[in-house]
């Protein structure tokens, strides 16, 4: 291959390969550089930071819906290239369809919709993914008050999930692991129950209130002051990996669901090259 530069593109499992692809190639000492659209995590533990040091984590653009249910999976150890919120080529953008966890999200209409066009940069992207409410504080202080009645948290929903993914980034800023990798709720189960941690009270009452919230949510009943023990743990867990497979399944089952393949095969080539973003 006599390309200077090797461009490897991919949206949803696809992003996955290109991914390992890319990796192929600069192992090979070969020049790349990699766009991901609403693509799962490759990798657990620090295979992220051995394809940054691999590719280039400058060379790595990772574009994803802040509630994409594939960009959810797998969960901790697993964790994203450029995982952190402040990496430059993280461009997590607000989910466009104004729902949560919506299938929707995945579709690769809507990345088209976020970051096509012949004026479009990097920096245009950017300027978008700082939208992103990582933080949540508004939604977190209101559901959170002592004097809020949980009562949503009682339909075990994929919308109830969001918000309880929501919650848990915003209290999650106790937990620096979580803050720095972008992490989520199924994220800090998983590291509770790798490492124990459902044993350590400094995770703080927050913490403890959305763990409640999280088992009314899959169903489980507790006894007052009842201890969470892996077993527990366990179980919620399970439901919201349950509902997160059920939302991931149905995305890929139709990941091009509005778009048309005939426009995109005779137009795809001349969108991509006219886009100032690649």
């Amino acid at each position: 291959m006599s390309a200077d530069v090797v461009h490897c593109v991919g949206h949803s499992l696809g992003g996955g390969v290109a991914t390992l692809i890319a990796a192929n190639f600069a192992l090979r000492r070969r020049h790349v550089k990699l766009y991901t659209f609403g693509c799962p995590r490759v990798g657990a533990f620090n295979t992220y930071s051995a394809l940054h040091g691999r590719i280039g984590k400058q060379n790595i653009f990772r574009v994803a819906h802040d509630l994409d249910p594939i960009s959810l999976i797998g969960p901790y150890p697993f964790i994203h290239v450029n995982p952190r919120p402040t990496d430059r080529n993280n461009m997590t953008l607000p989910s466009p369809t104004g729902s949560l966890f919506s299938t929707a999200n995945h579709a690769m209409a809507r990345y088209i919709e976020n970051v096509a066009g012949p004026d479009m940069t990097w920096d245009d992207v950017r300027l978008k993914a700082a939208q992103v409410d990582y933080d949540n504080s508004v939604l977190a202080r209101w559901l959170l008050h002592e004097d809020n009645d949980p009562g949503w948290v009682q339909y075990a929903s994929a919308k109830t999930l969001g918000i309880l993914f929501k919650l848990f980034q915003h209290v999650l800023a106790q937990i620096s692991t979580a803050v720095i990798l972008g992490l989520t709720a199924v994220d800090l189960l998983a590291e509770m129950l790798l490492n124990g941690l459902y044993r350590v009270k400094l995770l703080g009452e927050q913490v403890f209130q959305l763990l409640r919230y999280a088992a009314q949510w899959a169903g489980i009943e507790l006894a007052a002051g009842a201890e969470f023990t892996a077993g527990i743990i366990r179980l919620i867990l399970g439901k919201m990996l349950a509902t997160l497979r059920f939302l991931a399944a149905d995305a890929l089952a139709h990941p091009t669901r509005h778009l048309l393949p005939l426009q995109l095969i005779v137009a795809g080539g001349f969108a991509l090259s006219a886009c100032t973003a690649f």
